[in-house]
């Protein structure tokens, strides 16, 4: 799993962060069957929130609501999940899966041969919202 850095305001002001990519431990609350990571997009505070909630589910009464999150999720078994909603995932049947305003781009360079990180270069060259180094 890979990402950009650029981490976008609805105002359109941007700022680089230092990943949208988390990796947790098998929980009995989220996902106990193994370790996994989630890659994110979305705004900065639902992915603070979620990465929060899924490090350590028990100070949470209830799952935190997000409103603009997209994400992706590796297990250690190698499926890949997607969701917009964080707690409803569907299995992708495809070998590799993007999101974010750049995700098509990659998607298709992905399709054609691109490296993750290539794919992501690609995506950045053209989507003003994709860039700022990766992850």
């Amino acid at each position: 799993m890979a990402c950009d850095l650029q981490y976008t305001k609805t105002d359109g002001s941007c700022w680089r962060g230092n990943t949208k990519i988390y990796k947790f431990d098998p929980h009995r609350l989220t996902w106990e069957h193994s370790k996994f990571i989630m890659g994110f997009a979305g705004t900065a505070s639902d992915i603070v929130s979620i990465a929060a909630f899924y490090s350590n589910p028990e100070m949470f009464k209830a799952p935190p609501k997000t409103s603009t999150i997209r994400g992706l999720v590796l297990t250690d078994e190698g499926d890949i999940y997607t969701f917009d909603t964080h707690t409803k995932w569907l299995k992708v049947n495809e070998p590799f899966a993007a999101i974010g305003s750049g995700g098509l781009i990659a998607l298709g360079a992905l399709s054609a041969g691109a490296s993750l990180r290539e794919a992501i270069k690609i995506a950045s060259k053209s989507d003003v919202y994709t860039g700022m180094g990766l992850s």
